[in-house]
């Protein structure tokens, strides 16, 4: 071990910033901190021993051309229970709904997003970057990504992306927003290619 040699230290997640979490203490030891999101950052830097950077997370996302099946996708591998409710009301009110509420094949998952028209990929409370968030985006035709943190660096845009609260009842709201949404904006894209 020399003490001389440069640390470079990568940080993923929110919680070593959290003085609680175990990993909280290694911030005390000096070190170049990679982070993968600005709000990684953000939680560290006031108690990391040297500089920090953010380097934002790179991804190939493959093009998976699929017709749409389902009206909703929720990918619940993080939060099961809230998943299963979800499912239970999107079924009851009359959605074509496909879940998946444990460990999944990534290929089976993307599939899963290219055949829906709205995705709600389920979060744990807090993540360092929360990809399937951009996945969906990139696959299917409208995200709903409930709020973890890092996920507000790419939910704040004007993509085809909305935020809502980690509970149920927001997240009912947001996926009907979001149906209503495409459904409109498909009403349009109809119309102008009749027009033509």
């Amino acid at each position: 071990f020399d003490p001389q040699q440069v640390k470079i230290n990568l940080i993923q997640h929110v919680r070593h910033g959290d003085n609680k979490h175990p990993l909280f203490q290694f911030l005390q030891h000096r070190a170049i901190r990679v982070c993968v999101s600005d709000a990684v950052k953000e939680a560290i830097e006031p108690y990391a021993n040297g500089p920090c950077f953010t380097i934002k997370m790179g991804h190939d996302i493959p093009k998976v051309s699929k017709p749409k099946c389902y009206d909703l996708y929720i990918l619940a591998t993080k939060q099961p229970q809230l998943g299963k409710q979800l499912f239970e009301w999107a079924k009851s009110n009359g959605l074509r709904v496909l879940i998946h509420d444990s460990a999944t094949e990534r290929e089976l998952v993307y599939q899963a997003m290219a055949e829906s028209v709205v995705v709600i990929p389920l979060p744990n409370q807090t993540e360092g970057f929360f990809l399937p968030g951009i996945e969906a985006m990139a696959l299917a035709d409208w995200a709903v990504v409930p709020d973890c943190i890092a996920s507000r660096e790419y939910s704040f845009s004007k993509a085809n992306i909305s935020r809502c609260e980690l509970n149920l009842q927001a997240c009912e709201k947001a996926i009907e927003n979001a149906l209503v949404k495409v459904k409109g904006w498909r009403l349009f894209i109809n119309k102008w290619h009749r027009r033509r």
